[in-house]
């Protein structure tokens, strides 16, 4: 997501950790202000849940 008048962008990226993701935005010459991670309220149909051992 965009927000022009703020010059921000959003952008949710899936990555194994928060270092690669880093070093991967870096790259692509993106200016990293801010990296958190995430989890899913309702994991996807066909993906085990948080804590899930199946």
């Amino acid at each position: 997501m965009r927000i022009p008048a703020d010059d921000v962008v959003l952008a949710l990226v899936e990555g194994p950790d928060a270092e690669t993701v880093a070093a991967v935005a870096a790259a692509a010459g993106w200016r990293v202000d801010r990296l958190g991670t995430a989890e899913w309220i309702v994991a996807p149909e066909g993906t085990a849940a948080l804590g899930d051992p199946s």
